[in-house]
């Protein structure tokens, strides 16, 4: 079958659902992932090679990621085999813990070897789902949009992280963490939260879920992914970083609870904090991302992960100097505060380092390498790639963590510890670090478009104030309102006092002349003094500052201006003609609107006409909604037509025009999410008393039909019923109005002056589609649609 196109309202909305399955999957994760697994090993009573086999378990089977993905493609609907294979990975976590519960029944060699059959039948059927889910989120979230979605569903998913981490620690600890017992409820817990995290996913869209029987050769699209260099880097990059890791994340977590003393309560709170950490770092990346490639992201995690690994190589049995030290700083804070002495766990002070770096590069890694493997190559291979890529990094994980085991005994035997005082944990941290060291030299042959260079990209960060910098994105990246979008970008450059700015108004320099006039329209309010220099340099054209000038008056909404802009308006040189109407719009006297009347009228100076409509529009009223149409139907630029349209609707909006930017601003970024909101207000069944409301389903199925034409008549269908305006049904509303916007027929009154503007409005999005222009024309129609309905109800109200 065909591929299902979505809206882009409804790609948005799937988006929103896969962030809230995540946020579920952190309460998942956090009743059998972390230090759960190990302190059931612990409990257990599980040898060294047991541990690590069990640990590297999730490694072994990833190659069955591509006999799922090949068997899903060629016969099965991919939604209901994703949801179908994660129901049973959940209910194996539900018979492990119960497993668990009886395991004392059962002799040492049985009971491992059921144990281990169970988890393996957990990561069987995690690995014959793990490229479906990527692939689905690759299938329909837009390329654009990759790095910051990733980010965002890893930080909401690190934040919910917290809770689900403090809730899963504090509950055992309740249950008793050596009681083996605590952890079947704890995994029955945890198959619950996995249960209702892939029913939420199950309804996220899904472009391309149909099975085909003509589905390429499997092995023909894995050498045609291996032939993409970017794909081999990156698999070559990760697998390093995979054997690396896996020389000693098996007995992490053992080794803080056995050999460090921490308990498991501690470990949770530790963990806790590197999410908070996390959803932090989720908004840095998001920005940094975006703006310097994943490419630097990456060597900035890999070099933090390195210090990671050699804080645990530090970590050394009973060296305790850390926690003293830290300890003591406490009780002396607490003394001078006068408080009782309070201390940390064992321990805790040492690791804090790991985790609060752990915290950073986990969102980092795990965004940039998911946006790289869903936005890289054909999506015709994209699946294939990334089931073949996990493939390879989780072989060398599995090969790496099974020989851990027998690297950790080999240590031990040889009495490692005993003459060194090093325990063999801490060998094999110093091994993973330098293994991330090495995978460096792999990243430098990752060439990515848009990338600046690395260590450019951390001399800006640690010489800047990084923080404020992701802040100021972050911000300006948002919807905004008109002012508070203009307040920003006017915040991110510096100001001086007024008396040093208007003397350098005059420097021989013309450099410095320019930035003291943008200084200058940077201040809350200036002197007078300035406005009298600002106005004398506005009519002196040999100093070429006329135009910055204007409109630094402008923004200085300075009214002593008001006679020079009106007079400059119609200057011969357009530049300084179309500042002088910014200023009148800025100042937004009702005195200058015969001006801008005036040059909406005359044809001379059509070149002006969108700057005077949108000025007119900030001080004007109803009636001047034909003139600004008429700007709005002559004009050819694409950013000059939507200010146009953009002052038609700041003419008709209900109830502050200050909002219309917002609006529009936010309908350009998230196409859909503006009109769908319009549509439910203008629905609202408080507005309408002569008829019945309209039918919020019907505007949005339209909507999600990207039927922009119909969704408009249908608007002014029902502005013609609540008029008890008499059309034929089905006839062209077009004939209602003549070609200069007059009714051929009554009524007359300011409503039908507003409805003749909204069918020629419908006429253009019926007779002259054009993509760029028909979400704002319709998000303008509905404003003058809202303006009828609001003022026949308040008139009604007022008798």
């Amino acid at each position: 079958m065909d591929q299902i196109s979505y809206s882009p309202r409804q790609i948005k909305r799937g988006m929103s659902i896969s962030i809230w399955a995540a946020v579920l999957w952190s309460f998942y994760a956090a009743f059998v992932g972390g230090p759960i697994l190990p302190g059931l090993e612990i409990a257990l009573g599980f040898s060294p090679q047991q541990c690590a086999l069990i640990n590297s378990m999730g490694n072994i089977f990833l190659p069955l990621q591509l006999v799922g993905l090949y068997v899903q493609e060629r016969f099965f609907h991919r939604t209901r085999y994703w949801g179908t294979i994660s129901y049973m990975m959940f209910t194996f976590f539900g018979l492990l813990g119960v497993l668990s519960n009886y395991y004392s029944g059962f002799t040492p060699a049985m009971g491992f070897l059921l144990f281990a059959l169970t988890y393996a039948g957990v990561v069987v059927c995690s690995s014959l789902i793990g490229p479906i889910g990527l692939t689905w989120h690759a299938d329909f979230i837009p390329k654009r949009s990759s790095n910051a979605f990733w980010s965002k569903r890893q930080g909401m998913y690190m934040l919910f992280s917290m809770f689900s981490g403090i809730l899963s620690g504090v509950l055992l600890d309740r249950l008793g963490a050596k009681d083996v017992r605590s952890y079947t409820y704890m995994l029955l817990l945890g198959m619950v939260f996995g249960y209702v995290s892939s029913f939420i996913q199950t309804k996220i869209p899904d472009p391309n879920p149909f099975p085909r029987k003509d589905r390429e050769n499997p092995f023909t699209l894995f050498k045609e992914a291996l032939k993409h260099k970017t794909f081999r880097t990156i698999t070559l990059f990760f697998s390093l970083q995979s054997a690396g890791s896996w020389i000693s994340a098996a007995f992490t977590s053992i080794y803080l609870l056995q050999t460090m003393n921490m308990n498991m309560k501690t470990l949770q709170i530790l963990a806790v904090i590197a999410a908070a950490i996390s959803f932090a770092a989720s908004y840095f990346f998001q920005i940094v991302g975006t703006k310097y490639g994943r490419k630097p992201v990456l060597v900035l995690c890999t070099i933090l992960i390195s210090v990671q690994f050699l804080i645990y190589a530090m970590l050394l049995p009973g060296n305790t100097m850390f926690d003293e030290f830290g300890n003591a700083v406490l009780r002396r804070f607490c003394l001078f505060l006068g408080l009782p002495g309070w201390q940390l766990p064992p321990g805790v002070i040492s690791v804090l380092p790991v985790y609060l770096v752990a915290g950073i590069t986990g969102v980092g890694v795990a965004a940039a390498q998911q946006s790289l493997l869903t936005s890289q190559g054909d999506r015709r291979i994209q699946g294939s790639a990334i089931a073949l890529f996990y493939s390879i990094t989780g072989v060398c994980g599995a090969l790496t963590g099974i020989a851990s085991g027998w690297l950790y005994k080999f240590l031990e035997n040889i009495g490692v510890q005993a003459h060194t005082g090093v325990h063999p944990f801490n060998i094999m941290a110093f091994l993973s670090a330098m293994v991330y060291i090495a995978s460096l030299f792999l990243i430098r042959k990752l060439h990515e478009d848009g990338a600046v260079n690395s260590f450019k990209m951390m001399r800006v960060l640690v010489t800047e104030n990084a923080i404020r910098q992701v802040v100021q994105s972050y911000t300006l990246g948002r919807p905004l309102s008109e002012e508070s979008r203009v307040s920003k970008l006017q915040n991110l450059r510096g100001s001086m006092v007024t008396d040093d700015l208007v003397a350098d108004l005059y420097s021989p320099s013309s450099r410095v002349r320019d930035e003291a006039v943008n200084h200058l329209s940077n201040l809350d309010k200036a002197t007078p003094e300035a406005i009298t220099e600002l106005l004398k340099i506005a009519t002196d054209p040999d100093l070429g500052m006329r135009v910055p000038a204007l409109r630094a008056l402008g923004r200085l909404k300075a009214r002593e201006a008001l006679p020079t802009a009106s007079l400059l308006a119609q200057d011969t040189e357009p530049a300084v003609s179309q500042a002088a109407v910014f200023a009148l719009g800025m100042i937004a006297d009702p005195s200058s609107a015969p001006v801008l009347r005036d040059l909406l009228k005359d044809e001379k100076y059509n070149f002006l006409h969108a700057a005077a409509a949108e000025a007119l529009s900030r001080i004007g009223g109803e009636a001047d909604a034909e003139l600004i149409y008429r700007a709005y139907s002559t004009e050819f630029n694409p950013t000059l037509t939507l200010q146009t349209l953009l002052a038609l609707c700041r003419l008709w909006y209900v109830p502050e025009s200050d909002d219309v930017y917002r609006i529009f601003d936010a309908e350009m970024r998230s196409p859909g999410e503006m009109l769908d909101a319009q549509f439910k207000e203008f629905s609202a069944p408080a507005l309408w008393s002569a008829v019945p409301a309209p039918s919020t389903d019907e505007m949005t199925a339209m909507l999600d039909r990207d039927d922009l034409s119909g969704a408009a008549r249908r608007v002014i269908e029902k502005l013609l019923e609540f008029k008890s305006i008499q059309f034929s049904a089905g006839g062209e509303l077009a004939q209602l109005i003549t070609r200069g916007l007059r009714w051929k027929n009554p009524p007359f009154d300011a409503d039908t002056a507003i409805l003749a503007l909204l069918i020629a409005l419908w006429s253009d999005i019926a007779e002259r589609p054009d993509g760029q222009f028909d979400r704002s024309r319709l998000l303008c129609l509905l404003c003058g649609a809202k303006r009828i309905v609001t003022r026949h109800n308040r008139n009604r109200e007022a008798k």
